[in-house]
């Protein structure tokens, strides 16, 4: 936006030094008073920069203890502060901006360990006290009006930016990819199953780290490692089961994307799906969920499937492993629809939020 940004650090004690103790937290945190953030030395690219010892930290045991969120103050701070996740602080003095991804632990909270109740009391805090609300779809923009009543024109969706440049080589082709966290809100195990169901001949790559609950997403499904995969063998699908790579390097991921017969989905619930929408962008056809931001997302480009409704998820997959006029026009489809998520248009809806913040106006 040509904007000078500067950064707040926290720069607390690794997590296995002895000041990174609860106790420690806990004491600091009795103090009512405000955490103070000094300058210091700005990494590349950025204007300013400050630094508020093991304050993320410490604000959440300050919420616990005085049920508001810390301020942090800096002198010659900067004009607005864009928290990108809801921590519980802010900034006196600034235009106090956050986003909200989701509202996953409080509308869905068997699929998350985060408490649901504190996660309410910490949102609410926050939402109180924010200039604005950004969220990355309409659906946590609708769900955040409707859960917390805020006035729809102090909550705006920009969507997220999609970058899918950079990929390196990929010695696999035609395979099916799922990519995230293994975690019960991504419907692994009901996914698996579906796959081993649908007879599909190209195989499954699950890229992603273990998560909550993992082992028992997996339990029962025969993963074998991707690096043991006989090379060039998913050319022509002479190569079918399931494979996992459990973290991949960004140019790595997004060349088994780029080479992938399609993309597979089903996530039971969503703040955005960035998954869908790089995928599309690479012109990979993509199969995701009915309803909610993953469907928002996909726009009508991608085919849609109930995530509960095993059989359905299975006939999917299937037709993708078969219809390649169906793969030809989700490609041509998912193209058009990333131009939604351009940095572009991401920075122009930006802009205007800011804009319209440090004027004192209201958004349309």
């Amino acid at each position: 936006m040509g904007w000078g940004v500067d950064v707040l650090r926290d720069d607390g004690p690794p997590h296995d030094s002895p000041l990174h103790g609860r106790a420690r937290r806990w004491l600091s945190a009795t103090w009512p008073g405000p955490s103070h953030a000094v300058p210091t030395t700005p990494p590349p690219g950025f204007g300013h920069a400050w630094t508020a010892p093991g304050a993320f930290r410490r604000a959440q045991v300050f919420f616990d203890i005085h049920r508001r969120i810390m301020p942090v103050r800096a002198a010659s701070g900067p004009s607005l502060v864009h928290w990108t996740y809801p921590l519980p602080l802010w900034m006196p003095g600034a235009c106090n901006i956050y986003t909200v991804h989701d509202l996953i632990p409080l509308l869905h909270p068997a699929l998350t360990p985060i408490a649901p109740a504190r996660f309410q009391r910490i949102l609410r805090a926050v939402l109180h006290r924010a200039d604005h609300v950004v969220t990355v779809s309409e659906a946590t923009r609708a769900d955040i009006v409707r859960h917390f009543g805020m006035p729809a024109s102090r909550v705006t969706n920009a969507y997220e930016p999609v970058d899918v440049s950079g990929a390196g080589p990929c010695t696999l082709h035609g395979h099916f990819l799922v990519c995230g966290t293994i975690e019960p809100r991504k419907n692994i195990a009901r996914l698996l199953a579906a796959y081993r169901a649908s007879g599909a001949r190209a195989p499954l790559v699950l890229a992603g780290p273990d998560g909550w609950c993992a082992a028992e997403a997996l339990a029962g499904s025969d993963v074998r490692p991707l690096d043991a995969m006989p090379l060039g063998g998913t050319q022509d699908h002479a190569h079918g089961g399931i494979w996992r790579a459990p973290w991949l390097p960004r140019p790595a991921l997004l060349a088994l994307m780029r080479d992938a017969r399609a993309v597979l989905f089903p996530s039971l619930a969503e703040g955005f799906g960035l998954p869908i929408a790089e995928a599309m962008a690479l012109g990979v056809p993509v199969l995701t969920s009915q309803g909610g931001a993953t469907e928002e997302v996909a726009g009508g480009a991608a085919l849609l499937v109930d995530p509960y409704d095993d059989a359905a998820l299975a006939a999917g997959i299937a037709a993708l492993d078969r219809d390649a006029d169906l793969c030809g026009r989700l490609r041509t489809a998912g193209l058009s629809r990333t131009e939604a998520f351009a940095a572009t248009a991401c920075t122009a809806r930006l802009a205007r939020i800011y804009e319209s913040v440090l004027a004192g106006a209201p958004m349309a």
